[in-house]
C-alpha cells in the first residue's frame, strides 16, 4: 500500500513540476506557476530525500523514486537557468553601458543571486510609509505611500501598481519599496484612479497630478524631484511607460522601469491572452473606453510603442519569456523601437519566468531584477 501512495505522492510532485517547465494552462495554474518558478528550489531537497527513503531497493527501478528525482530536476530548472542567465546579463549590461557606476545611490549588489537569501530572504529594514493625499477629485481621493530616507535631496522613484488597471492600490508588494528607500532613494508608492469608472487618459493625469504633488512638497520631503524615475509593474508598466514617454515629458523624470507590461496596445489587443488565463480584450475595453475599432485614438495614443521618440528617457525592461498573461512580444516591440532610435535601454530577459515573479522578492527572477535595477538607477539618478 505505502508504495501505491509513494508512487501517487511522486506522480503529484512530477506533475506540479511540469510548471516549472512549460506554460500554465489556466489562471489558477499560472498562480501556482508563479510558486513553482520562484520558490520551487524549497522541494528539491524534499524530493530527493523522497527518491532514496532506506526501504527503496532498486532506487532506479522504483517508478516512485524515478518520479521524485524528475520532480527535484524540474523544479532545480529555474534556479539553473537564472545562474545561467545572470551571468550572460552581466555580460550583455557592461557591454552597453561600460563598468559598473557607483556615483548614484546606495551601494550596489554585488552579484546576480545570492544563495543565501534564496533560502532565507532579503533583509528589509522596517519602513513605515508616511500616507500622503495628492489630488482629490470630487468625493475620490488618491494617495500615495511616502518611503522617506536618510539622504538629504534624494533622488524619488515613483512606483504604479499592477491589477488589470482595474484593481490594486499603491500598497501591493511594498518589499521593493523598502529596499529602495534603504538604499538611498525615496520612494512613492502611488494609487491611480481604476477602470471601468475612469477610462483613460485619468491615470496619466493621475501620474501628472503625483509628480506636480511631489514637486510642490519636495522640501520638507527632503526629495530631488530634478531626479525622478517613473516604475510600473504591469498595468502599472505601461502608465509608467507611456507618461515617461509623453509629449512633453513630465519635468524631472530622468528614467523609467517597467516590469513585464503592455507596451503595444494594438498588438494586445489583435493577440489576446489566452482566454482561460484572462479575457483581455474585456480589460482593454474597460481601460480604454471601448474596443479598438471604437477607440482606435486610444489605443495608439496608450501604446508606448507608437508614441515613443528618440528624446525618450533611459528605459529597463524587466519580463519573463514564457509569461502567458502580457506576451513577452510587448517587450520584444518595444526593445526594438528603443534600439532603432538610439535610445537607451537595457532588457531584464528571465528565459523562466511567470507574469507576476517579483511578488516572491528573493526569488531568483527578483534578485536578477534588483542587480540590475541598483545598477541602472544608481547611472540614471547620479
Amino acid at each position: 500500500m505505502s508504495k501505491i501512495l509513494d508512487t501517487i505522492l511522486g506522480s503529484g510532485m512530477a506533475s506540479l513540476s511540469l510548471l516549472a517547465i512549460f506554460p500554465p494552462p489556466t489562471r489558477l495554474f499560472w498562480k501556482i506557476s508563479v510558486v513553482v518558478k520562484e520558490k520551487g528550489h524549497f522541494a528539491v531537497p524534499f524530493c530527493l530525500v523522497l527518491a532514496s527513503l532506506p526501504q527503496r531497493h532498486a532506487f532506479f527501478r522504483d517508478p516512485a523514486s524515478l518520479l521524485f528525482i524528475f520532480a527535484a530536476i524540474s523544479f532545480a530548472t529555474p534556479l539553473i537557468r537564472a545562474y545561467r542567465t545572470g551571468f550572460q546579463l552581466q555580460r550583455a549590461y557592461a557591454n552597453i553601458f561600460g563598468p559598473d557606476d557607483s556615483a548614484g545611490a546606495g551601494e550596489l549588489r554585488k552579484g546576480p543571486l545570492r544563495f543565501s537569501e534564496l533560502w532565507f530572504g532579503v533583509k528589509l529594514p522596517r519602513i513605515d510609509p508616511q500616507r500622503l493625499i495628492y489630488a482629490v477629485y470630487g468625493d475620490e481621493s488618491l494617495g500615495l505611500d511616502f518611503y522617506p530616507t536618510k539622504v538629504d535631496d534624494a533622488p524619488c522613484i515613483i512606483v504604479i501598481h499592477g491589477g488589470g488597471w482595474d484593481s490594486g492600490n499603491g500598497r501591493d508588494m511594498p518589499e521593493l519599496n523598502r529596499y529602495l528607500s534603504a538604499r538611498g532613494y525615496a520612494v512613492a508608492s502611488m494609487d491611480y484612479r481604476l477602470s471601468p469608472k475612469h477610462t483613460y487618459p485619468a491615470q496619466l493625469e493621475d501620474v501628472s497630478n503625483a509628480i506636480e504633488y511631489l514637486r510642490f512638497h519636495s522640501k520638507e520631503l527632503r526629495i530631488d524631484t530634478e531626479r525622478l524615475v517613473l516604475l510600473g509593474r504591469s498595468a502599472g508598466g505601461q502608465i509608467a511607460l507611456r507618461a515617461g514617454y509623453g509629449h512633453p515629458r513630465p519635468p524631472g523624470v530622468r528614467a523609467v522601469v517597467s516590469f513585464y507590461a503592455p507596451a503595444d496596445m494594438i498588438f494586445g489587443w489583435n493577440f489576446p491572452c489566452p482566454p482561460l488565463i484572462l479575457d483581455s480584450r474585456k480589460v482593454m475595453k474597460d481601460y480604454l473606453g471601448g474596443t479598438y475599432s471604437e477607440q482606435p485614438e486610444r489605443y495608439i495614443d496608450s501604446s508606448p510603442v507608437e508614441i515613443l521618440q528618440s528624446d525618450a528617457p533611459p528605459t529597463l525592461l524587466l519580463h519573463g519569456r514564457p509569461d502567458v498573461v502580457v506576451a513577452y512580444a510587448h517587450t520584444l516591440r518595444l526593445e526594438s523601437k528603443l534600439q532603432r532610435l538610439g535610445v537607451p535601454h537595457f532588457t531584464v530577459d528571465l528565459p523562466w519566468a511567470a507574469h507576476g515573479y517579483d511578488y516572491f522578492f528573493s526569488g531568483p527572477g527578483s534578485q536578477l531584477g534588483l542587480y540590475f535595477l541598483d545598477r541602472f538607477l544608481a547611472r540614471a539618478t547620479r
